[in-house]
């Protein structure tokens, strides 16, 4: 149990986060929107402890001008952002970590406005909050970085409080001793359950041989597609006469040829394109776009493919695909279904490509 928690922690450090996935996963599940609303509320809530932070209503901040400015500033821009969380899109990676930095900033300023620093260490714990939005949508060394930040906002304010005097080492020193867990033990200790949750997520979208989207993934992104009317086009490729593969050379060799199809794949589709591999040595690869891209793609797959067989590292291979192009404008309920249609012209236009000898592309 010990080794298996320490190889998913060495992978969750060492593997770069698939963020988009985590996301899609979350929204295939129903959870993405109440994750919205949740950060929304977080954010509305603090922006009303900002606001009765104000010297006119707490007589333990200090009165001047620039604590207005300030507090004002945080309870504004924080009713703002609820408002942004309410009723946009999940915030890509980049906007995703100034959130983060925002609020650890706006967390300690309004600490840092008590004329008594001691008495507002306490809302330190706010930051939990932030560390465990870290934890669950965000890579390793965001965690570490938001980690070393709360560490190092509690050693400041520790600091500032002995600077200020008044009161007792021993008091500082348990008054930190009591956020920390909190503030950076809690949110650590979700590391391994959300690097496991993550793992199962991830696996759920992809082929554990070739690391390529499964089927499933492929039908999440080809719908979203679908739902939002954009043009896109379906490959469907199949390695010509895999069986004799296997047969000739082994399952072993067979394997490798599929590793090498997939690596090939991701190597020459479009970096916007999803890759995935649907079932035994079929593939697909959906990808933004009208019928000539998808045609450079098909030919280029031909062509690196076969390089592939000529350096002897698998058995000589050639592919057949079939091309399904989408229009625009295309949108419906009926997400799955016209899926599936699109998946049936793609197959037909493959099968025509094996019957005329394979080694060919067909345009459904």
């Amino acid at each position: 149990m010990a080794d298996n928690v320490t190889h998913l922690l060495r992978r969750w450090w060492t593997r770069e986060f698939d963020r988009g996935w985590a996301v899609q996963h979350m929204q295939s599940s129903g959870l993405l929107r109440s994750q919205q609303i949740v950060v929304g509320i977080g954010c509305l809530l603090f922006g009303l402890s900002a606001g009765l932070s104000l010297p006119a209503v707490n007589p333990w901040v200090y009165d001047s001008v620039a604590a207005y400015v300030v507090l004002i500033a945080i309870a504004a821009s924080s009713c703002v952002l609820a408002a942004i969380w309410w009723t946009e899109p999940w915030p890509p990676l980049a906007a995703s970590a100034v959130f983060i930095g925002y609020a650890d900033v706006a967390v300690v300023t309004v600490m840092a406005m008590y004329r008594t620093v001691y008495w507002s260490m306490p809302g330190l714990m706010l930051l939990t909050a932030v560390s465990v939005y870290t934890v669950m949508h965000h890579g390793a060394r965001a965690v570490m970085a938001q980690t070393v930040a709360t560490l190092g906002a509690t050693v400041a304010l520790a600091s500032w409080v002995g600077i200020q005097g008044g009161t007792p080492v021993v008091n500082i020193v348990i008054r930190s001793l009591t956020i920390v867990p909190v503030t950076v033990c809690i949110p650590l200790l979700l590391v391994p359950l959300v690097a496991t949750l993550r793992h199962d997520a991830n696996g759920s979208f992809r082929d554990d041989m070739t690391d390529l989207h499964n089927r499933r993934g492929m039908q999440i992104h080809a719908g979203e597609l679908i739902d939002h009317g954009v043009a896109f086009s379906l490959l469907l490729i199949d390695i010509d006469r895999f069986k004799d593969i296997n047969d000739e050379f082994g399952h072993a060799a067979g394997d490798n040829a599929l590793v090498v199809v997939a690596s090939v794949m991701r190597r020459i589709a479009p970096s916007h394109a999803v890759v995935s591999r649907i079932g035994g040595d079929e593939f697909a690869i959906v990808l933004d776009g009208d019928h000539p891209m998808a045609t450079r793609t098909a030919e280029a797959l031909h062509h690196a493919i076969a390089a592939e067989g000529a350096t002897g590292s698998v058995p000589r291979m050639t592919v057949s695909i079939g091309i399904a192009t989408v229009p625009p404008d295309i949108s419906g309920d009926a997400l799955f279904v016209d899926l599936d249609q699109v998946l049936l012209r793609a197959d037909r236009a493959m099968y025509a490509a094996k019957h005329d000898g394979g080694a060919r592309t067909v345009q459904a």
